[in-house]
């Protein structure tokens, strides 16, 4: 219910990896609640067991926001510099293709 009153928030995706080699990513909200109090709030957090590829780091992304109402609140991705992080990023906001499932 938070995230259904906000107008904007703008996400943190960071990608990393255990000593086992298990790549892990996370996704994290920055807003503003109605009373003007920033906030930040993890939103998601996955396991990737096979290959993270750009085009399943935004599957997953898109997902992740479609299924929380927020992809057309999102204004702002940050990201940890990654690679194929970086190529998913840059990809969701190709508006042509952004946030459907």
């Amino acid at each position: 219910t938070l995230l259904a009153k906000i107008p904007h928030i703008a996400i943190t995706c960071d990608l990393w990896k255990n000593k086992k080699h298990r790549y892990f990513l996370a996704i994290t909200g920055h807003f503003f609640d109605k009373e003007m109090s920033y906030r930040s709030i993890l939103l998601s957090f996955k396991s990737f067991n096979k290959r993270h590829f750009a085009k399943n780091i935004k599957a997953f992304i898109v997902r992740e926001l479609n299924k929380l109402k927020i992809a057309e609140k999102c204004v702002a991705i940050t990201n940890d510099n990654e690679s194929c992080m970086v190529k998913a990023c840059e990809k969701l906001f190709d508006r042509s293709d952004c946030f459907r499932s």
